[in-house]
């Protein structure tokens, strides 16, 4: 599976416009909508949990990156307990968007096919 970080490296719409393949683009999720009703909304649902996981995470994985005489894990969060918290949710989430984006963008080829052949 080929990596596309912009519209602009989708093999069908090469050589438009900027604005034309933001049209075809949104055209094809409208299409997609009707028979895959999720997978529009596929990069927001994964960057959402990929943050909730990586919030948790954090808080999990923080223990074991700093020193022993540290303590974390006491009733009351600690300024190190929010930083990585925050990285954590950041980090997922981006991740988590940019998977979900892949495969609404490998998943709207086709569309964008039936699209440019009519």
């Amino acid at each position: 599976m080929r990596l596309y970080l912009s519209t602009s490296q989708i093999p069908e719409l090469t050589g438009l416009p900027r604005n034309m393949r933001l049209k075809f683009v949104s055209f094809a999720i409208v299409a997609m909508k009707s028979d895959r009703r999720l997978t529009p909304f596929l990069p927001v649902l994964l960057a959402i949990l990929g943050g909730i996981a990586a919030v948790f995470g954090g808080l999990f994985l923080a223990p074991l990156f700093l020193p022993t005489g540290s303590v974390v894990s006491s009733a009351a969060p600690t300024s190190i307990d929010m930083i990585s918290s925050l990285a954590g949710a950041a980090s997922g989430a981006a991740v988590g968007g940019f998977v979900g984006q892949q495969i609404l963008f490998s998943r709207m080829r086709p569309y964008l096919r039936k699209l440019l052949s009519s």
